[in-house]
């Protein structure tokens, strides 16, 4: 099937009568072994139960066969039949592209075709209407003039006379000559007409330019309804390939593999006269602010630099198990560090005369802090990579599935919000397909994002246990993904080139980003795949505004670096 996969993109399912009249349908060729229709909505072309009431809730499926390019038409027990180019269907039947298929003898009727078609492939067949017999209504003349000859000689009236029989020999005689004369002109008439038309065919007969032309205007009505943005389909197809991420990290130092706490200190509160624990904060060399980090085993009190209970989204980019999402789902310590709340109202501490000592007040921490980038620790600067983060655990859920599958980080962009995961299962994963759009995309272009906010409800199921070890009833989520709907409202680059030869550059202090307008999914969305119109994923949700209708995804191109050489040259 090598070839065929080469040459075929998508199946194309053209809509001809029904509920869905004049629509396409396109399903990924390498996806699917097989297209099933009918009412169920698992099906892959779904019917409307009340409209299409032929059609069985399973009614028949398109399957591929051992040879490229083979396809078979299934009848999977329907009520009302299957047809296949009007002939019905018992068990199954070879296919072709450009096949006419009719669910029931009166249910809806589509085409089978492929895009794009092969050169081998047979295309619907046409009526030749040229191909009549005007031979036909000569003879069918003949004889009504001579059936009305033969009605009037025998109502005439009946006359005995002596020379009877001599007259009705006469008679007999000159109607065989005037059969044979009616005979060789209906011939003579024959060839004149049958060298004219062969003469002047091209002249008279164009009646198969007419069939074409009328066939590329239907083609252009139906390509314009294509057009609409079929949302359900596209969340049929990928559904399988969204998956539910669940991470917990802390920051480590790398030589010792202790954790990293942040200091603390108990003080004397001046406006309350009582003690209070407040969180320390020091100036490093680059005159920013940071908490003040130490070993877990030299600090007395504090709180360490780790995170538990995250969660986000990914998406399955290829069938062995290699997952994109956003860094700061799976790789915390590389994003800005949300603090607690006893954080707040720290104290900084200063060295003054050969001593530590606490100075000003900090309200709010750092809100830019990177643990990963940190400066200084135990109160000296840093030098090389002591400090790392470690999952202590990451784990994947597929769509309605209780189970957790541990997956490792490979690979973890330098330039954006982006790393890939990978997880090890049995058999071959349904993937997400990608589209580097960054040149054609635009405000208006219409969007679709999938994942697992996390202001949706969840589902709780109780799972009994049937180890004898472990008897203990255990509530788990099933994770369910979510499809919201927008557009991009604007396209912010980090660097662009002005007309203006004054202006020295064009920054964003933002980077680059798609921004995005209509319903936003919020947090629990991070990682979740951004589709065009054609279902393919152009960005990767990253971020929202709390207090608006507005969103942030990165363009796809940075998760495909990440999918390339295990090399990348930047310096020639």
């Amino acid at each position: 099937m090598k070839n065929e996969k080469n040459t075929v993109k998508h199946f194309v399912i053209k809509h001809l009568s029904g509920s869905k009249a004049n629509q396409h349908e396109t399903f990924d060729f390498g996806k699917h072994k097989e297209l099933t229709f009918g009412r169920e909505e698992a099906n892959n072309v779904y019917f409307d139960p009340e409209k299409d009431s032929m059609v069985s809730r399973q009614h028949a499926k398109i399957v591929k066969g051992e040879k490229p390019l083979e396809f078979y038409l299934e009848d999977l027990g329907s009520l009302n039949g299957l047809y296949l180019n009007d002939e019905k269907v018992e068990g199954r039947k070879q296919i072709s592209a450009g096949d006419k298929v009719k669910l029931g003898l009166k249910g809806p009727e589509f085409v089978f075709d492929l895009d794009p078609r092969p050169a081998g492939a047979a295309a619907t067949r046409l009526m030749n209407v040229a191909a009549s017999k005007p031979t036909v209504e000569l003879d069918t003349a003949g004889e009504s003039e001579d059936s009305d000859g033969q009605k009037e000689m025998e109502k005439g009236p009946v006359k005995e006379s002596i020379g009877k029989q001599t007259f009705e020999r006469a008679i007999t005689s000159e109607r065989k000559r005037s059969a044979r004369t009616m005979v060789a002109a209906a011939a003579a008439v024959l060839i004149v007409l049958t060298a004219l038309g062969f003469t002047f065919k091209d002249q008279l007969f164009k009646t198969e330019q007419t069939v074409i032309h009328n066939t590329e205007v239907i083609e252009q009505h139906q390509e314009v309804r294509i057009d609409a943005f079929d949302t359900q389909a596209i969340a049929r197809s990928n559904v399988d390939a969204v998956v539910y991420i669940e991470v917990g990290y802390k920051l480590i130092h790398t030589t010792t593999g202790d954790d990293v706490y942040h200091e603390y200190m108990v003080i004397d509160d001046p406006n309350t006269g009582q003690q209070r624990t407040v969180a320390l904060y020091i100036e490093n060399e680059s005159g920013e602010i940071e908490p003040v980090l130490g070993l877990g085993r030299n600090v007395q009190n504090g709180s360490p630099i780790a995170l538990g209970g995250g969660g986000g989204t990914g998406f399955v980019v290829d069938n062995t198990g290699f997952i994109l999402t956003n860094r700061h789902v799976v790789a915390g310590w590389q994003t800005s560090y949300t603090f607690p709340q006893d954080a707040y109202n720290g104290r900084m501490i200063r060295f003054v005369n050969g001593e530590w000592t606490l100075a000003e007040e900090v309200a709010v921490p750092p809100q830019n802090w990177v643990p990963y980038n940190s400066e200084m620790l135990g109160r000296r600067p840093l030098t090389g990579k002591v400090l790392e983060g470690q999952n202590m655990y990451l784990d994947v859920s597929f769509p309605n599935s209780d189970l957790r599958t541990p997956a490792n980080v490979v690979r973890i962009s330098n330039t954006h919000d982006v790393a890939m995961i990978k997880v090890t299962v049995p058999g071959e994963l349904d993937h997400v397909t990608m589209k580097d759009a960054t040149a054609e995309v635009e405000p208006g272009k219409q969007i679709m994002i999938m994942g697992y906010p996390s202001l949706a409800p969840d589902v709780v199921v109780g799972r009994a246990s049937a180890d004898y070890f472990n008897r203990a009833t255990r509530l788990l989520t099933i994770p369910s993904p979510t499809v919201n709907t927008g557009a991009i409202g604007r396209v912010i680059a980090a660097t662009a080139r002005t007309q203006d030869d004054l202006v020295q550059g064009y920054f964003s202090v933002m980077g680059d980003y798609y921004q995005l307008s209509g319903s936003t999914p919020g947090p629990g969305n991070s990682g979740g795949p951004v589709f065009d119109r054609d279902g393919n994923v152009i960005g990767i949700y990253a971020a929202y505004v709390p207090t608006g209708t507005m969103g942030f995804a990165v363009p796809i191109k940075y998760g495909l670096e990440l999918m390339g050489p295990a090399r990348r040259s930047v310096v020639n």
